[in-house]
């Protein structure tokens, strides 16, 4: 397929799919076995079936993903390809399928309209990964957890961070959480370890229930939160071992993203990234009475990102 018959699928065949005909599609097949094969080696037609799989039970699991654009439905799925992570969400989910919501002007309009955009949301393992293949670090153990009633200390010398925890069984009934710790080994062989407490968990916490709350403007006709229930996930301890491996990863240098992924940020508190909550909120899109930046362009090509290389096979 040339250029321009590449350019009409994007422009007057994609956008009639449903969610469902675009992962099934047979464009969308070949690009995905196409760029999985060139990144990755090979297995592309086993890779495309599972995730096409994993892909449709998202589908069906949240009819909210349903209706963003189809562009952005294509562009995560090839994604997902691209990055040779896997939907599968059994066990230590490695990305997720989530969305935001975005005002663009249409060519010949000059009034914006909302459209709502499947993001590929990568999580901490999924990070891990990613960081690994970029030779960023060696290894990392499983994250631990410290429990009220256990000994945790964290001695800074001159070989390094060392950490001592004695664990304690039985454990206490409905012991709380202290701590959780992760052991990271660089490329040259140098141990780390990163850690968030439990006011780190609770700063989380709290922007997660501000995020999921609503926006409402006061008597001076300003928007102020009312915040909703945090994410019933900082309720899952697999969940929480995540978010101290996205911690850990602050102090390394930032991975390259296409258009349509991100780094999981639910729950970051927006001190640590030097913004204020209302900052943080219009720039995430957390409600529709919070206008974020508008855009100019529109979905009518194949994104930046997607396209490994232009040859016939398309």
């Amino acid at each position: 397929m040339d250029k321009n018959q590449r350019k009409e699928f994007f422009k007057t065949t994609l956008p009639t799919l449903k969610p469902v005909e675009i992962i099934e599609h047979e464009i969308t097949e070949q690009r995905f076995i196409s760029i999985f094969n060139q990144v990755h080696g090979d297995s592309g037609e086993m890779a495309y079936e599972k995730e096409k799989f994993y892909f449709q039970k998202i589908l069906i699991e949240n009819p909210e993903i349903a209706k963003c654009t189809p562009l952005s439905l294509f562009s995560v799925f090839l994604d997902v390809a691209t990055k040779g992570l896997s939907l599968d969400n059994s066990s230590k989910p490695l990305c997720y399928i989530t969305f935001r919501n975005a005002k663009v002007i249409k060519p010949g309009s000059k009034d914006p309209v909302w459209e709502r955009r499947a993001i590929l949301d990568i999580s901490g393992y999924g990070e891990l990964i990613l960081r690994i293949r970029a030779k960023q670090l060696s290894y990392a153990d499983n994250p631990e957890i410290v429990y009220v009633g256990e000994e945790f200390s964290k001695k800074v010398t001159r070989n390094g961070v060392e950490i001592e925890h004695n664990m304690k069984y039985p454990r206490p009934q409905q012991a709380g959480i202290l701590l959780i710790y992760v052991r990271i080994v660089r490329p040259n062989g140098e141990v780390t370890f990163a850690d968030i407490d439990k006011e780190g968990i609770d700063r989380l916490k709290e922007y997660s229930a501000m995020n999921n709350g609503k926006w409402v403007k006061d008597d001076d006709g300003k928007y102020v939160n009312v915040p909703g229930d945090p994410n019933k996930l900082y309720e899952d301890v697999g969940f929480l071992k995540a978010k101290c491996l996205k911690h850990a990863f602050q102090s390394f240098p930032k991975l390259k993203l296409n258009n349509y992924s991100a780094f999981s940020n639910e729950g970051e508190d927006p001190k640590e990234l030097g913004i204020t909550y209302e900052q943080a909120s219009e720039a995430l899109n957390v409600a529709s009475n919070i206008e974020p930046i508008v855009e100019t362009q529109v979905e009518t090509e194949e994104p930046a990102g997607v396209v490994i290389e232009d040859n016939d096979t398309f």
